[in-house]
């Protein structure tokens, strides 16, 4: 289905249901059955409270995430960084049902992590809210849920915590490591850092 018509099928949903049957039918047909996004939905509709993720969990479900947490932890410690934050925006994900469920999220780290020396310790808080003033394609869904907070519903905060080892080897010992530039040869390379054009 092309852009403009879920847009015209989304917007015809809203304009002939109840906000509960736009979000019942939101969650039928664009969220996995029982999977992460369609138990937070019902955290929000149900006023549950506050939820703790596994966050170990979404880094093992979802490559995209974990390959940007690890690899812009790895340059931070090889810059003598101890700690720091890696944002995850929604279009980091490449597992959509933990798209839907978090959302953009800023992972906190510090390194090392109480539980070993090769492990950093990886963290965050999100609150789970709807968008209804922003633009996009399911703008009236993100309207009828905010709306359903004048009932049951409420935001509320997702969090979780993993401590997760660093595939690296010899940790806190600075790599050598080269940003490409233009013009740059494996030759040229070699040459300069082993003083060996053939190295």
């Amino acid at each position: 289905m092309d852009r403009k018509t879920k847009a015209a099928l989304i917007k015809a949903v809203c304009a002939v249901t109840t906000d509960s049957v736009t979000l019942a039918i939101a969650k039928w047909w664009e969220l996995t059955p029982n999977g992460h996004a369609a138990a937070h939905l019902d955290q929000y509709l149900e006023e549950k409270g506050d939820l703790r993720v596994d966050l170990a969990k979404v880094l093992q479900d979802d490559q995209s995430v974990q390959s940007k947490v690890h690899t812009e932890i790895i340059f931070s410690l090889r810059e003598g960084k101890v700690k720091g934050t890696v944002a995850i925006p929604q279009a980091t994900y490449s597992n959509k049902d933990w798209q839907f469920a978090i959302g953009s999220m800023n992972v906190n780290w510090t390194f090392p992590s109480s539980v070993g020396n090769d492990k950093v310790h990886i963290g965050f808080r999100n609150e789970y809210r709807w968008h209804p003033n922003e633009a996009r394609i399911s703008q009236c869904i993100h309207q009828a849920a905010d709306r359903l907070q004048t009932g049951k519903a409420r935001s509320y905060w997702q969090e979780g915590s993993a401590e997760v080892k660093l595939w690296i080897p010899r940790l806190g010992v600075p790599s050598r490591f080269h940003v490409a530039k233009s013009g740059d040869t494996l030759s040229k390379i070699a040459q300069q850092y082993y003083g060996n054009a053939n190295h």
